[in-house]
């Protein structure tokens, strides 16, 4: 299952991505950010889809494409582990079952 995420600047110039399931619409989650913090006014610079531990993707009803370079390494800045870790995390072992990858995640 892949997530979406949207990367928002705030005023003083930080970005900040979001992540959050796919059943929801990039605009509905952005729109309540948005709500959520009046006195941090956030806007939403990229969004896109989170897919074998890579940003990629267009947001249609944001109308923002992902920046999957950056987007990526600001996943991986967020989650506070190496790029190599983040990767060997989500990239499917053979003979592994699913809940063998989650356990083997919660371990890093």
């Amino acid at each position: 299952m892949s997530q979406k995420y949207v990367v928002f600047e705030s005023y003083q110039g930080s970005q900040h991505l979001l992540a959050f399931p796919d059943f929801i619409q990039h605009s509905v989650f952005a729109e309540h950010v948005q709500k959520a913090s009046p006195y941090t006014p956030m806007h939403p610079i990229s969004a896109g889809f989170i897919v074998d531990a890579q940003c990629e993707g267009i947001s249609e009803s944001l109308r923002l494409s992902s920046r999957p370079k950056e987007d990526t390494d600001l996943l991986v800045k967020m989650l506070n582990i190496s790029q190599e870790k983040f990767v060997e995390a989500n990239t499917p072992r053979k003979g592994r079952t699913k809940n063998q990858l989650k356990r083997d995640r919660k371990k890093n």
